[in-house]
């Protein structure tokens, strides 16, 4: 059974084994994804202790071990939202990370589906139209594996940002 729950500074092993996991397969797959802190270490660690801190941070457990994490934010970051989609009502994912040897069950697109139930109105979530996310620009699997859980590809944003592939899926009335 999995349960999800916000992470806290105790868990924050587990998120980095989680990450090394994915860096390390990503590397195997001839990506360049992740193979380098961004901007670098400290501000990418600095990123991960800010939105643990904000509560944004969440973890996916199967009894004792971690499974996944992700972060959900209204953060649209000015260098890859347009004006008009920041004006819109959103959330954005970040920082998303299935461990291995859980692929193939389709345990990321169930909490994508999640993400966007906890999109219609409640405490913390105001009813958003929108899940987002931005995409490591050079790989085009991932790319593909966002269009096949229901995001539409928006653009890529010309410059260095490394995930400047734009996604995003819109959140059916339904689930308000």
């Amino acid at each position: 059974m999995f349960q999800i729950s916000p992470v806290t500074r105790e868990d924050l092993k587990d998120i980095i084994e989680l990450r090394d996991e994915a860096t390390e397969w990503l590397h195997g797959l001839g990506t360049d994804q992740w193979q380098q802190a961004w901007p670098d270490a400290q501000g990418e660690n600095e990123r991960l202790e800010s939105s643990i801190d904000k509560g944004n941070t969440w973890i996916v457990r199967d009894g004792p071990v971690a499974v996944a994490t992700f972060v959900i934010d209204t953060f649209s970051d000015p260098q890859l939202w347009t004006e008009d989609e920041q004006a819109e009502p959103a959330l954005y994912i970040h920082r998303f990370i299935v461990r291995r040897d859980r692929a193939g069950i389709e345990l990321g697109a169930t909490l994508m589906d999640l993400i966007e139930v906890w999109a219609k109105p409640h405490e913390d979530y105001e009813g958003y139209d929108w899940l987002r996310v931005d995409v490591w620009t050079t790989n085009e699997d991932l790319h593909k594996y966002y269009r096949r859980i229901g995001f539409d590809y928006l653009r890529t944003v010309p410059g260095d940002y490394p995930s400047s592939a734009l996604f995003q899926r819109e959140v059916p009335k339904r689930a308000h």
